[in-house]
């Protein structure tokens, strides 16, 4: 597995959804997603193939191969975060979103990111609820928050795609 994470973008903004909106927040939307969801409607052109590409409002990082973007080791990563950071008065929540945050839960580097977060900040995850993750082999993920977008039939995802019970019930 490659030590490098690829990051889409990293900014400072407010939780607008679920139980923590209102808070202070670093996003981190990394790469990559196991789900298209072309029946959101979101259309943009491929920078690299000028192929029309048809998705969710986080496009850019569903559709790895169209669009340029950076790899980060998590050192690289807590850099940003702290820079993001910088001068704040109040410490913000470090939410990891995507395309999909949890295809990455076995990366090492991954991993690393997530445990060198957790000194400083609480971590949140923003998933579809589509991947399985073993808490008990990797318990770091057990100190987090997470965030559930289940996905409908309007995301024109297949129902076997779009809900995995076991990886629901084992999100607590």
């Amino acid at each position: 597995m490659s030590k490098e994470l690829e990051l889409v973008e990293a900014f400072l903004s407010i939780q607008g959804e679920g139980a923590y909106q209102g808070r202070l927040a670093v996003f981190l939307r990394f790469l990559g997603c196991n789900l298209n969801c072309s029946g959101f409607g979101v259309k943009t052109r491929s920078l690299k193939t000028g192929e029309e590409l048809l998705g969710c409002d986080s496009i850019r990082a569903v559709f790895k191969g169209h669009f340029h973007h950076k790899r980060y080791s998590a050192d690289e990563i807590l850099s940003l975060v702290d820079g993001l950071c910088k001068g704040l008065e109040q410490k913000p929540i470090i939410v990891l979103t995507g395309g999909e945050p949890l295809i990455w839960h076995q990366n090492e580097n991954f991993i690393n990111l997530v445990r060198n977060l957790l000194i400083n900040y609480e971590v949140h995850f923003e998933t579809n609820g589509t991947i399985l993750v073993d808490f008990d082999k990797f318990e770091i993920y057990k100190n987090c928050h997470f965030a559930l977008g289940v996905k409908l039939a309007n995301s024109g995802v297949s129902e076997q795609k779009r809900i995995n019970l076991d990886a629901i019930l084992a999100i607590k």
